[in-house]
């Protein structure tokens, strides 16, 4: 099964809880089960509500059709469309 990981990346990057996360997450699908597993982090900014919307229709528009699974956990990637 295919599977992807897709959170944002805030701009400019600074790691914390959710990073800390998504790579464990990833690391541990990848390591422990057959599924080809990849984390897609998209580059955000979320200073105002412009460029909150604008993430929000970035993760929308996003053609993630080739995975069989979609993991989110935090807007604005609670957008994609998932299979």
């Amino acid at each position: 099964m295919r599977v992807a990981i897709v959170a944002p990346s805030p701009v400019p990057f600074a790691p914390g809880g959710a990073e800390t996360l998504w790579s464990g997450l990833y690391r541990e699908l990848d390591e422990r089960t057959e599924h080809d597993v990849e984390l897609l982090k998209i580059p955000i900014r979320e200073q105002t509500l412009a460029e909150v919307m604008a993430a929000y229709q970035t993760f929308a528009s996003l053609d993630l059709s080739q995975f069989d699974l979609l993991v989110t956990g935090k807007y604005p990637a609670w957008m994609v469309r998932h299979p």
